[in-house]
This record gives C-alpha cells, sequence and structure tokens, in this order.
C-alpha cells in the first residue's frame, strides 16, 4: 500500500552519521512529548528488545483491559506480529469501537479522540495514496511483545477466537476483503525456509504458537479454527487445514472428517485431495507399526490394506486433477502414491501365505495380476493386464 511521506516506515539501521542526527532530533521530540513518533524513538534505539520490553510494560501498566479500544490494540497486534503489511482499516475500527458514521473531513480526527492514551501511541496511521482510506497498524516488534506480555491473561488463542466471533468486524462491508485476507492469512499461511523462517513449519505461526500454549494447546487450536470454518462462511481451505492438524497428532477419524468436509466443497482442488491422500498415508503407516508389535489378525491386515488403497486412489485423483504449471508445486501426490504402494507391498509380502518360501511365486502372481498395488498411474505399465 503506497502511503504519504508522513506515514513512510523505516526499517534499514542508522549509519553513524545517521545516528547523531536521529539523536538530536529524537532530544527535540522528547522535550515536546510528541507521543506519535514511535516509530522514530524505536529507530533511534536501534529497535532494542530491552527498550521495546519497557516500553510496552509501561503502556500496559494502567491499561483498562475490558474496554473497547483496548480489545482494538490486542486484535491489531495480532495481526500485525503474524501477517506482514496487514492493517485494519479506521472504519473497521470505528465499527469495532460503535462509533457512528462520521463525515469523511472529520472522520480521522474523531476516530483519534475515542482511543484511550495507549492506543494513541501504538496505532500508526496509513494513509491509500489513490483513495485516501484511512487505516492503522502497529510495529510488528511492538505488537509481538504486546502478544508476549499480555499471555498471561490473554492467550493468543481466546485473542484470536474473540476477533473471529467479532461480528462487527467479520461483516463490516468497507475494506472487507482486505480485512478477511489477513484473517485467513493469520491462520493458514505458512513461514518456509526460502522465506527467512529457521526450518518449515507445519502451520502457520500463529497456529503453531497455539499449540504449544499450556494446557490444552491442541485442542485450542482445533476450537480455533473450527469457529473460523463457520465465521469464514464454510471455508474449504480452513478444513483442509484442520485435517491436517488432526493427522499430524494422529487423531485419523477427525482428519477424515474434514478431508471430506474440504472435499465437498472443492472436489477438483489437487491441494485438498493431496490432503485426503495424506490423511489415509498416515493412518495407513499407523496401522502398519501396529502390525509389526502385535500378533497379527486377518481382518486387521485387510483393514490396513483397506486404508492403503484409499490412500492411493486420493493421491491419483490429486494427480488428475493437477495442471501442467502446478505439477512442480505439488508433486506430494506423487511421492505419496509410491510410499504408500511401498510399504503396501511390505504388509502383502508379510502375510503367512506369502512370506513361506514356497509363496514369493504366488506373491508375484497376484501382483501381475493386479498390478494397481504397485505400479503409480503413470507408470507405462499401469493399465497392463494378464
Amino acid at each position: 500500500m503506497s502511503r504519504n511521506p508522513l506515514t513512510i516506515a523505516v526499517t534499514h539501521k542508522l549509519s553513524e552519521k545517521e545516528n547523531v542526527l536521529f539523536a538530536k532530533k529524537s532530544s527535540e521530540l522528547k522535550s515536546k512529548t510528541i507521543e506519535s513518533m514511535l516509530a522514530f524513538v524505536l529507530m533511534c534505539e536501534g529497535f532494542q528488545k530491552s527498550y521495546i520490553e519497557d516500553f510496552v510494560k509501561n503502556l500496559l501498566k494502567d491499561i483498562d483491559h475490558s474496554s473497547l479500544t483496548t480489545r482494538l490494540i490486542r486484535f491489531v497486534a495480532l495481526l500485525n506480529s503474524h501477517v506482514e503489511n496487514s492493517y485494519i482499516s479506521v472504519s473497521h475500527c470505528e465499527a469495532s469501537l460503535g462509533l457512528g458514521i462520521q463525515m469523511e473531513r472529520f472522520q480521522y480526527f474523531t476516530f483519534v479522540d475515542s482511543l484511550s492514551e495507549q492506543a494513541r501511541l501504538v496505532f500508526i496511521q496509513l494513509r491509500e495514496s489513490t483513495t485516501n482510506i484511512s487505516s492503522i497498524k502497529i510495529h510488528p516488534l511492538v505488537a509481538s511483545e504486546i502478544l508476549e506480555q499480555l499471555s498471561a491473561i490473554h492467550p493468543q488463542s481466546s485473542i484470536a477466537k474473540d476477533l473471529l466471533c467479532d461480528k462487527v468486524l467479520m461483516d463490516h462491508r468497507f475494506g472487507r476483503d482486505d480485512f478477511l485476507k489477513f484473517v485467513r492469512n493469520l491462520l493458514t499461511r505458512r513461514n518456509r525456509t526460502n522465506a527467512g523462517d529457521s526450518k518449515d513449519r507445519l502451520f502457520s505461526p500463529l497456529i503453531n504458537h497455539i499449540c504449544e500454549e499450556k494446557p490444552d494447546g491442541f485442542q485450542k487450536a482445533t476450537e480455533l479454527l473450527e469457529a473460523a470454518y463457520t465465521c469464514l462462511g464454510d471455508d474449504a481451505y480452513i478444513a483442509q487445514l484442520l485435517a491436517r492438524l488432526f493427522y499430524t497428532n494422529n487423531r485419523f477419524t477427525e482428519a477424515q472428517r474434514w478431508a471430506e468436509v474440504a472435499k465437498m466443497h472443492l472436489p477438483y482442488d489437487s491441494f485438498i485431495l493431496d490432503t485426503e491422500g495424506q490423511v489415509y498415508k498416515r493412518w495407513f503407516y499407523a496401522q502398519h507399526d501396529d502390525l509389526g508389535t502385535a500378533e497379527n489378525l486377518p481382518e486387521d491386515i485387510c483393514e490396513a490394506i483397506a486404508t492403503a488403497l484409499k490412500g492411493i486412489d486420493a493421491f491419483r485423483a490429486s494427480q488428475k486433477c493437477l495442471t501442467p504449471g502446478i505439477v512442480s508445486l505439488n508433486n506430494s501426490c506423487y511421492f505419496g502414491e509410491i510410499d504408500v504402494g511401498c510399504r503396501l507391498l511390505h504388509v502383502i509380502s508379510s502375510v503367512n501365505t506369502f512370506s513361506k518360501k514356497d509363496g514369493k511365486p504366488e506373491l508375484m502372481r497376484l501382483l501381475l495380476l493386479v498390478p494397481y498395488l504397485v505400479l503409480p498411474s503413470w507408470h507405462p505399465l499401469e493399465n497392463f493386464r494378464i
């Protein structure tokens, strides 16, 4: 979003010469107690963590946690901490605070007058140059520290759930597309290693954080996503995310249910079909491991084989829905089919009938009669039959 010269974000470090000039200007500003230059002062201090910690500690010292303005601070901090370049329009903020529609000329000033001292201190105004639409944000480092210091009484899971359940914010029409995009990214966008994260994460930073909350982090994460599924209009990708969260925690029945919900909304989405395959793959792996630690009953082996075949079907469906330009982005379905097929061979070959010395020819005969079990769908002999 383009900004006017008064709201340009500065993120680079200062040179020695600039440090001298900034220090001089900072002294002038502090003597005039201008509170709206927080980013300027933070940069003068080199964004030192200790300075930010002390600033936020003083900010929250006498804050009214029950006020609508403080709740708005929590919402903005949550978005700005986890979603790059996110913001909330002043119109959304006015709706959240229960302010009436104001004339454009006086809108922002009315909004500012309604804020608490703490909110005026941390909110940074942005203005879109072409539409002149105003919005607010909090510096990401300050936002993260606010969440950290509030964690004892307002964990991020509860802040996120309050945000999702705020119908005034979620249903507000003005700037709704951008707002919902930021909320979805808050829940779904993962940090990858090529984006600067130390390692690939299975979920978004917020969901990863909530899963680590004690007690019952996993339960809080699933409750939040189930609320998000409804609040975002039965969102297929939230259902897909729930399936991934459940199978990651070996809750396969729930994972299967949510994968089917996601597929119901988007039956030809390759990534959603791949997630369904991953559910059955993880489920089959768990069944396979159990077969190795207990006496194998025929029904257990049959159940494991059935699960594996469901996984292969899902991976093949995912492959069929791939377009040529997306194959390189989603090759998981190919590897998934091969992984399941190889482990399925191990299960079949361990059956008493085939594990005996004279059972190998019978196994080979079966595999030739049913190449479905061993040949991926793109193999040239996949349709070969004897």
